[in-house]
């Protein structure tokens, strides 16, 4: 259950990040973040 717990706490950081860019209204800081950790873990996968 911790392992499951320390994975979900990584998504809801990452969820964070994005939720304050978006409030900080920069779109292409968003977009940029989004590409940067898709490919992040595509490289760790």
């Amino acid at each position: 259950m911790a392992i499951g717990g320390d994975n979900n706490d990584v998504v809801v950081v990452v969820v964070n990040v994005t939720t304050k860019i978006q409030d900080d209204g920069s779109s292409r800081r968003e977009t940029n973040t989004a590409f940067t950790l898709m490919a992040d873990f595509q490289l760790h996968e």
